[in-house]
């Protein structure tokens, strides 16, 4: 077999020292030696063993652990002892970081006058024994995530921490504090020099943890893929073959039914179930049944194939397979480790980083206990300023993230919608708790100053993260029904809006990146507008019925286009077109051609929000910036933004290695535009500009009733939508994205004319014949809801004109 060969071979590459093969062959043979069950005394003896191993086999140091007759008393519980002074807050951690990692409900101390961020927290004993008097403070209760006190991390603070545990006597003096002297005596060993670790200690300690480590990676190794129909015969041979790729040759004959405690299910219930069964059985004695499959962990082989042989790469693997008290102990030990040794903390980061995906997987599909979830390491991993960088610069962190989140959203999704850009929303994916973890590590990465500057001149990772918004762009789209009422719909309408809520806070998160420098900003802009154009030539939105319709897979049909899909049978692929609108004046517009009654319109345009945050720091394009870069404003920028000739001059320059800021003299030729050149930007503009539009006049509809056929979905999304605590983020990014193109726009009663479309009151407004859209009553609330967006775009301009919101300021 496959796994046979490859277990042993490494085993013979892991343990190639006779001290480590001693102790590895003790530990294959205790349980036989004490009939395969773990009493107490067996316990205590293997804990002897052991320790007699880890101190060179010197009885006087073993004594040191178990002393006299109370080697009895030894257990792997921990007593908790009030009177007992903790090891982190002895003399032997001064000049070492403090470590301690917080109990559940255990207080925890955050300064923000102090740390670096809102991760950085402090023990109580820590935060007394530092100076916090006049600083904003808080303290709350861990939630049970296992963090640690970031005492002593000289990355994690703002200003030094003086501590008079952790700090050395010399600052101390320094800073003219005391020191907190423990009480505790250190341990004297008779004989030996207590001023250091003898070496051939040192020598056993690492064999035996060798030892150690391969025989509990070989144990995790061992379960089979129960996703199979096994009978006694298969598990039989199966203990037979395993037993041979380790060396045992032995017939396997005592056997052990483990099960595994998930949220929803005990081993209680498991009890429960068997006795019903039994019960059952009873009375059908004559009758075989044949259990379902389950799939509990992933095959071994194709996990020896894959995965690569460091051990920490493998306890990375198996973590999922752990209890919570032996999970709890390895992440105790990982993070004790990496907080006392940087270089260690390093090399841990680069395997986790090297794991994530699988890590990730397990997380968003498999855990069951996101409080005990390996995948948390990454706050401790991710937040410190040298390993961010090297995760994300050397190691591509950043790409395995979007990769990750691009695959988990399309996970449910047809191939036939993919291919479209369609992502369905009714399925489990959305409704995943999970996935919010993974935002929460661009979150970490991106608070690192040299993270951010890393992704403002990363033009290759902006392609990728705005790939990632075009998953959900569009998506979870609405038709309005006309013919006959929505009687039951199912309350999934908080799904799609919470995937967004995280997606718009990433996107303020990589859009600060560029609010840094000048030029990183506007070809930002220029790079997103871009792809926006590219997003709205897919019409993946407008077309999302018949996408549907033709793959006839109606079960991904949302409720709301669903019942909206059996008054509609004849639906057709809809094309881009334009039309022209002629004034009182004699002048013509051509704006986009659609109709809102009877085609599909999405609340979510994440790429749009994400345009809109880059423009929140249009403070930043100055008339100076944008003249020494060849634009004589933002206008110029902007409708130039379809012409990559200034990318591809910006790109030679860096190349060349030229720092000076390209100006107009470098650039006047490529900005001059013909009249034909300009009617085809603004074509390409006011496409982007119409979603925007769309959801507006959405809003206005529900308000007028027009909607009220739909159900209570589309009335519940608006009103998320319009949140005080989203609409930051969600509405007010529309509003400015439309103020935006009225302040740089050459003719706004252009954007004037495609509001009065868009909203069916254009004919109206120009005393015109008009279809009959609206009734009366309807007619006269949208005019007042287009007369409101009027007012709220001519008024508060603040994020347009990149001015402060405070009245009078300049």
């Amino acid at each position: 077999m496959a796994l046979n060969a490859e277990k042993e071979q490494y085993g013979k590459n892991a343990i190639d020292q006779p001290y480590s093969m001693e102790v590895y062959k003790y530990l294959r043979g205790t349980p036989k030696e004490h009939g395969r069950v773990l009493t107490p005394e067996a316990r205590d003896l293997i804990l002897r063993k052991m320790s007699w191993f880890l101190f060179s086999k010197n009885n006087q140091l073993t004594d040191l652990m178990f002393p006299g007759e109370q080697s009895e008393s030894v257990s792997c519980e921990k007593v908790p002892d009030d009177s007992a002074e903790l090891v982190e807050y002895t003399e032997s951690h001064r000049g070492l970081p403090c470590g301690h990692i917080f109990e559940n409900d255990e207080v925890v101390y955050k300064c923000v006058t102090c740390s670096l961020d809102n991760s950085c927290v402090l023990c109580s004993h820590c935060f007394h024994a530092t100076d916090h008097i006049g600083h904003e403070t808080a303290c709350v209760r861990n939630s049970g995530t296992r963090g640690f006190c970031d005492c002593g991390d000289l990355e994690a603070w703002k200003i030094p921490q003086h501590c008079r545990y952790h700090s050395s006597i010399e600052a101390l003096d320094e800073a003219g504090l005391e020191p907190i002297v423990s009480s505790a005596s250190p341990l004297f060993v008779p004989g030996y020099d207590n001023s250091e670790c003898p070496v051939s200690v040192k020598d056993s300690i690492e064999l035996t943890l060798v030892a150690v480590l391969e025989f509990v990676l070989e144990v995790f190794a061992m379960p089979t893929d129960l996703s199979l129909q096994l009978d006694e015969s298969s598990i039989i041979d199966y203990a037979r073959s395993a037993g041979l790729a380790i060396g045992d040759y032995e017939p396997q004959t005592e056997f052990a039914l483990v099960l595994w405690n998930a949220e929803g299910h005990s081993s209680q219930d498991i009890v429960n179930q068997c006795t019903e069964i039994l019960q059952v059985l009873e009375d059908n004695y004559d009758f075989s049944f044949t259990g379902t499959e389950h799939k509990t962990i992933q095959s071994i082989n194709q996990a020896l194939q894959d995965e690569g042989k460091q051990r920490l790469d493998w306890l990375l693997i198996f973590d999922q397979q752990l209890w919570k008290e032996v999970h709890v102990s390895l992440c105790e030990l990982y993070i004790a480790t990496f907080m006392r040794d940087n270089q260690y903390k390093m090399q841990f980061a680069l395997v986790f980083a090297r794991k994530y995906p699988r890590l990730a997987q397990e997380l968003l599909i498999q855990d069951r206990a996101i409080e005990k979830s390996i995948k948390l390491l990454s706050l401790y991993l991710f937040s410190g300023q040298a390993s961010s960088i090297s995760l994300v610069r050397d190691h591509g962190l950043m790409y395995v993230i979007l990769d990750v989140l691009k695959r988990f959203f399309i996970r449910s999704t047809p191939m036939d919608f993919q291919q479209h850009k369609v992502t369905t929303c009714s399925s489990e994916v959305f409704q995943n708790q999970h996935y919010p973890y993974i935002f929460v590590d661009i979150d970490y990465l991106v608070r690192m100053p040299q993270v951010r500057s890393w992704v403002s001149t990363s033009h290759d990772f902006l392609s990728a993260y705005m790939d990632f918004l075009g998953v959900l762009q569009g998506m979870d789209p609405y038709n309005r029904t006309i013919i006959r009422h929505i009687e039951s719909e199912a309350n999934r309408y908080l799904d799609p809006f919470n995937a967004t809520m995280n997606v718009v806070n990433s996107n303020k998160q990589i859009a600060q990146c560029y609010g840094i420098s000048a030029r990183d900003l506007f070809v930002a802009i220029r790079s997103t507008l871009r792809e926006l154009y590219h997003s709205t030539q897919l019409m993946a939105e407008e077309n999302s019925m018949f996408t549907i319709h033709s793959a006839q897979l109606y079960d991904h049909l949302p409720n709301n286009i669903h019942d909206f899909s059996k008054d509609n049978t004849d639906i057709v692929e809809l094309e881009f077109e334009m039309h022209s609108l002629s004034t009182i004046w004699g002048k013509e517009y051509e704006v986009v051609q659609y109709d809102m009654a009877a085609n599909s319109v999405s609340f979510n345009h994440p790429l749009h929000w994400f345009m809109a945050e880059l423009y929140h720091h249009v403070k930043q394009l100055t008339d100076d910036n944008l003249c020494c870069f060849g634009f004589a404003g933002v206008r110029d920028m902007v409708f130039s933004a379809f012409d990559t000739s200034y990318e591809a001059l910006l790109k030679t320059h860096n190349t060349a290695g030229i720092n000076t800021d390209i100006n107009s003299k470098h650039l006047s030729d490529l900005h001059f535009m013909s009249k034909k050149e300009v009617f085809e930007v603004q074509r390409r503009l006011l496409r982007i500009l119409d979603y925007p539009i769309r959801v507006c006049v959405v809003m206005a509809q529900l308000r007028a009733g027009l909607w009220m056929d739909n159900g209570e979905s589309i009335q519940y999304q608006a009103c998320y939508y319009r949140d005080s605590r989203y609409r930051k983020s969600t509405y007010d990014n529309d509003i400015a994205l439309i103020q935006l193109f009225i302040s740089i726009w050459p003719d706004t009663d252009h954007i004037l004319a495609t509001l009065l479309n868009r909203y069916g009151l254009y004919d109206w407004f120009n005393g015109r014949d008009h279809t009959q859209i609206y009734d009366p009553l309807q007619l006269g609330c949208m005019i007042l809801e287009l007369l409101n967006l009027l007012i709220v775009l001519v008024s508060d301009r603040h994020v347009a004109t990149g001015k402060s919101e405070r009245l009078g300021a300049p």
